[in-house]
C-alpha cells in the first residue's frame, strides 16, 4: 500500500518559492503587523517562538 504521507516531506515549488517540505503554518495574527501590512518585529518574534516550541 502506498503511504501518501511521504509527499508531505518532499520538496515542492509554490509561487516560485522552493519549499523543503509541504507543511506550512499560516499567520495566526494580524494585530502585530506594520501599518503597511508587512510583518513586524513583534509578529516575527511570535512566529519564531511558535516554531521553536513546535506548537503546530
Amino acid at each position: 500500500m502506498l503511504d501518501t504521507r511521504e509527499n508531505l516531506f518532499s520538496a515542492t515549488t509554490f509561487a516560485g518559492l522552493l519549499l523543503r517540505n509541504r507543511i506550512a503554518m499560516s499567520p495566526m495574527t494580524t494585530w502585530a503587523a506594520n501599518s503597511d501590512l508587512t510583518i513586524s518585529d513583534a509578529e516575527a518574534a511570535i512566529t519564531a517562538a511558535e516554531s521553536a516550541a513546535s506548537v503546530w
